[in-house]
């Protein structure tokens, strides 16, 4: 019979000197070990990456967990690790943190050497654009008459959709460009503008109404809110005294005869003795202005009547009511002062009475002349002395 037990403890003797030689033969060999795993990685780095990829594509709801759990177990050690690991290789981290900025400093200047070429070659590409346009014009506009006119037969309405929108996005791109333009024109000539509007709403009257119906009630609150505005506007003009807004139109001559007039006289100069004249206000101006002003406070009294209605005058009044309010209560306050001190002046000499007794007079003749006379004392370093 055979003894399973020496078999198995033979095996486990074997075993046991199998892992000790290689782990001997790993001790002796670090380096060479080392320097394989080093070559398989180099050799299959794409590999390995993808590998990893891949492992942590399947378990990255384990890693996340497992990684959760050991930054919440190990905070503290893991603290100690960092900042151990920072003091030790002060060094090293410094000389990765520059490489790592070198790195991102190298990356932004081929990213701008890059787009300045491509800006180049997109400048040289316009510009190419630009001189094949001009020497073959006519060719190039007879082959976009070409290409309309086979997009026009071809679908009349997609073509005339495409050139609605073409034309709407260069309205919106060029807008302000435009409305200066015709504010320009119509400056210039009014006259065409309004005869041509004028020829537009007579043939769409009823179009137009119904649209500005729509528009009103579609931004009803709106078009109420600007109506109470202009009416609230116009009525304090009114209480003001203002004259109507009264604009107009200046034609494009005179407006070019008021600029050249303004640049002539901001951009002349002055002598010392035409500032010191500007300085002074002449006699008679000031005459002038103080008999405009005059008259235009009795204009007003006799358009508003004697009551206050200006801004002056109710300011003047407010004055008035705040002196004659300050006055009452400064009298109401010394009375109060008089009354009190009155009131304490008659406790005084109620006291005072009180205290005083009145005394007969002495009679010379009634006097002891064997009486001890009584004088004042007086008090000194040997004694009281009568």
């Amino acid at each position: 019979m055979v003894d399973n037990r020496g078999h198995e403890s033979q095996g486990s003797e074997s075993g046991e000197r199998e892992r000790t030689r290689r782990r001997v033969w790993r001790e002796a060999n670090r380096e060479r070990i080392a320097a394989q795993a080093r070559d398989y990685r180099e050799r299959n780095r794409e590999a390995l990456a993808a590998s990893a990829r891949a492992y942590r594509e399947r378990n990255k709801d384990a890693i996340r967990e497992k990684a959760k759990l050991y930054r919440e177990r190990d905070k503290e050690k893991r603290r100690e690790y960092v900042r151990g690991y920072n003091d030790t290789h002060r060094d090293r981290k410094n000389e990765v943190a520059r490489e790592s900025a070198r790195r991102v400093a190298d990356r932004k200047r081929a990213e701008a050497a890059r787009v300045e070429a491509e800006a180049k070659r997109a400048e040289k590409r316009r510009a190419y654009a630009r001189e094949w346009y001009a020497a073959n014009r006519e060719q190039y506009l007879a082959y976009q008459r070409e290409q309309r006119t086979k997009q026009k037969d071809a679908d009349p309405d997609a073509y005339r959709a495409v050139r609605r929108a073409a034309n709407k996005r260069w309205r919106d791109s060029h807008k302000d460009e435009q409305n200066a333009r015709q504010r320009d024109r119509y400056r210039v000539e009014p006259r065409p503008d309004l005869d041509a509007r004028a020829r537009y709403y007579a043939a769409h009257a009823e179009a137009l109404t119904a649209r500005k119906r729509e528009r009103y009630w579609a931004n009803h609150e709106e078009e109420l809110a600007k109506q109470r505005a202009w009416r609230e506007r116009e009525k304090r003009r009114r209480a003001a005294g203002l004259p109507t807004r009264a604009l107009h139109r200046v034609p494009a001559a005179e407006r070019d005869a008021n600029q050249a007039g303004a640049d002539e006289f901001f951009a002349r100069t002055y002598t010392p003795a035409e500032v010191a004249a500007l300085m002074v206000t002449p006699a008679r101006l000031i005459a002038r202005w103080e008999r405009d002003s005059e008259r235009a406070r009795v204009a007003s009294y006799y358009v508003l009547g004697p009551e206050i209605s200006s801004v002056a005058m109710k300011s003047a009044a407010r004055r008035a009511r705040a002196e004659r309010a300050r006055a009452e209560r400064d009298a109401a306050a010394k009375a109060v002062r008089d009354a009190e001190n009155a009131r304490l002046d008659a406790i005084a000499r109620a006291i005072n009475d009180g205290l005083r007794h009145p005394r007969a007079p002495r009679s010379f003749h009634d006097r002891d002349d064997t009486a001890p006379v009584h004088g004042p004392v007086a008090l000194d370093r040997t004694g009281i002395h009568l």
